[in-house]
């Protein structure tokens, strides 16, 4: 039995010699197989991402584009705003000037109107070509001989701006304007 117990024990020395190589082997191959493992995910992970990285740059890019046109778009905005109070105080005072000047106008036309005189029923041609301030003058100073005691100073006559008549429609009245207000006014009392 001795005999069996050193043959026994001599085994155990191999056998553990071998069952130590075969553990270092696979404990190398592990290593070996762990860090291909590594690698192939690495790559893996890597290949994947490629794709995503691509469409995050391209997203990127397109974020900075139009945070440039809104940045743009925000400076003109400023720009336009700026212009549109500057033409609407613009337009307010042109709206005020432009009321005042019709005023004017509308006095204007009417201090030159109180001196005229609307003279009806002279037949048409009656002034033989002659000149009309020299004809109405004459006819206002014979109508009128107790008013003027000499023919009235005209500024302007002429017939109304309208097309001449036909036969059998009334003629066109004169306008006449006075060149001294009170004389028009003598005129106008004595037709009353």
């Amino acid at each position: 039995m001795a005999a069996n117990d050193t043959a026994s024990n001599k085994d155990t020395p191999v056998k553990d010699n071998t069952d130590n190589l075969s553990m270092s082997r696979l404990i190398s191959k592990l290593e070996k197989q762990r860090t291909r493992l590594k690698e192939d995910m690495a790559s893996l992970i890597q290949d994947s991402i490629k794709p995503l990285q691509a469409s995050l740059d391209t997203l990127r890019e397109t974020v900075d584009s139009f945070q440039h046109r809104l940045t743009s778009t925000e400076i003109l905005v400023g720009e336009n705003f700026e212009r549109l109070v500057a033409a609407e105080a613009t337009i307010k005072s042109l709206k005020a000037q432009n009321s005042s000047l019709l005023d004017q106008i509308d006095d204007l036309e009417n201090r030159s109107r109180r001196a005229n005189l609307c003279i009806i029923n002279i037949p048409e041609g009656s002034e033989d070509g002659k000149d009309p301030i020299g004809f109405v003058s004459g006819l206002l100073k014979d109508s009128m001989e107790n008013v003027f005691d000499s023919p009235p100073e005209l500024e302007c006559v002429h017939r109304a701006l309208r097309p001449r008549p036909r036969a059998g429609q009334p003629p066109r009245p004169f306008i006449v304007c006075f060149y001294r207000y009170q004389e028009k006014e003598k005129a106008l009392q004595w037709a009353r």
